[in-house]
């Protein structure tokens, strides 16, 4: 039978809250389990076939959602509970990682915007007094990831963490099905040794405290891809690039050379629930080419969320188009996916993956660029 917890009683003072939770199971219970805002926090041990376990927890500026659970010593785990938490007011600063690789050390790899893709959210980020840092080309390599994972880990609870990517995405099946980001020392003929897991991008956040957390993927293979979909891999070859399917797909639409295909290859496995916490904002579905725009000079997709991000999702969605000066993860996707959409002839849709749906990612509409 499944175990079973329950919130026994609930105590909340000055942006603290107190849970006493009570568990059973009738094969032993093994461990309490707590989230706040989808994040989860340190398990507790528990033993027997019933036990009391007591959490304290350090709630998020606005709405707070409280969840509990536990997991018996078979790993059977119960249902979560919810506890509605009291709402704190908003504060909280932006602390920001940009990746993004145009030139790589094997010259057959090189792409045209990626790394502009990096610089320019930097700068359009940075605004104001947000924590933002980019790493470029070369600076993107595995031994720098502790550098970004200290940068990121600068945030404070009540801070919003942006990670962006731009550059080759990889998914493979051998010899396990994973999706690798291509670092500048990326090599072609070995991307599977060579090639940055996405367990090893996820374990950035890992010394994070801040509650909200967004990656934005413009790569290819960056959304979830369907069991039944083609996989486009078309740096599983040595030597091959991804751009003759996408070549293809602009043939297609006829977008009269504006938008060239890159050879961004995309995807980003499904499978983040219970881990980093993160709402990922991906440039395309699975199966699906990823566009360049040489009128803008970046990946579409980033040409497309630097407007959003500027005022143009402000109230997307919203009866009424009530603009307040933020941009929330659901209008930052109506805009991109609608318009990244319409300016592809709907061969790249992008695409929201909430391991976290009580996420409230909240950003300010950025200053208009030059």
């Amino acid at each position: 039978a499944r175990p079973v917890v329950r919130i026994a009683a609930a105590e909340a003072s000055h942006g603290r809250l107190r849970l006493r939770v009570a568990a059973t199971a009738a094969a032993g219970l093994g461990r309490l389990e707590a989230w706040v805002n989808g994040v989860p926090l340190p398990s507790q041990p528990a033993s027997g076939t019933a036990a009391e376990g007591l959490f304290e927890l350090l709630l998020g500026p606005g709405e707070n959602t409280v969840e509990v659970a536990v997991v018996d010593t078979g790993g059977v785990r119960s249902w979560r509970v919810p506890n509605p938490a009291p709402a704190r007011p908003a504060a909280g600063g932006l602390v920001a990682a940009c990746l993004g690789v145009s030139r790589y050390r094997d010259a057959g790899l090189t792409l045209r915007y990626a790394a502009k893709d990096a610089l320019d959210l930097r700068l359009a980020l940075g605004d104001g007094e947000a924590d933002v840092r980019s790493w470029t080309d070369a600076e993107v390599v595995a031994g720098v990831l502790p550098a970004i994972a200290a940068h990121l880990a600068r945030a404070g609870r009540d801070d919003t963490v942006v990670l962006t990517l731009a550059g080759h995405g990889l998914y493979v099946r051998e010899p396990q099905a994973r999706w690798l980001f291509l670092p500048w020392d990326a090599d072609p003929a070995r991307v599977a040794e060579t090639g940055i897991p996405w367990s090893a991008i996820e374990g950035l956040l890992a010394g994070c405290a801040a509650r909200r957390r967004l990656v934005i993927l413009d790569t290819c293979e960056s959304g979830s891809l369907d069991d039944d979909a083609p996989v486009v891999a078309g740096l599983s070859i040595p030597g091959a690039r991804g751009l003759r399917r996408a070549r293809d797909a602009v043939a297609e639409i006829g977008l009269a050379g504006e938008f060239r295909a890159s050879d961004r290859s995309r995807f980003v496995t499904a499978d983040l629930a219970g881990g980093s916490g993160a709402v990922v904002l991906a440039s395309s579905r699975g199966g699906e080419p990823s566009f360049e725009s040489d009128a803008e000079r970046n990946g579409l997709f980033t040409a497309v969320l630097l407007r959003a991000l500027r005022g143009a999702a402000d109230g997307v969605g919203v009866a009424g188009r009530v603009r307040d000066g933020q941009i929330d993860a659901a209008e930052l996707v109506r805009f991109t996916a609608a318009e990244v959409s319409r300016l592809s002839g709907g061969r790249q849709r992008p695409t929201i993956d909430r391991d976290n749906p009580a996420a409230d990612i909240v950003l300010p509409v950025l200053p208009q660029g030059e």
